[in-house]
């Protein structure tokens, strides 16, 4: 039963990542219809629609990319040297604990 417990696991682990990234996808797509069918209704009714309304609805998004992803850099240059300090610290119970955390 060990075995099977442990595939099991396994199974439960990949099945999370795979219904948190659909679930990503899934609020993505929700947010780009929400945007266009703003469009929509902007046109249907009658006023003008010139392009830095649309710029404005369907490209603020973009700006924050780069935002988030120097913030995910910062995290990871922060997690670094934790990981080296927590591979020094192991390497003190075991040898062989030091090099897999540094490289």
């Amino acid at each position: 039963m060990e075995g099977l417990g442990a595939g099991l696991a396994a199974l439960g682990f990949w099945l999370f990542i795979a219904a948190v990234v659909i679930a990503g996808l899934w609020d993505g797509i929700r947010k780009r219809e929400a945007q266009h069918e703003t469009l929509r209704r902007l046109m249907e009714s009658g006023q003008p629609v010139d392009h830095a309304l649309i710029d404005k609805i369907l490209g603020g998004e973009r700006k924050q990319i780069g935002r988030e992803l120097k913030i995910g850099a910062m995290i990871t240059l922060a997690c670094a040297p934790g990981l080296a300090l927590l591979g020094w610290f192991l390497s003190l119970l075991s040898e062989e604990a030091l090099m897999p955390l540094l490289w």
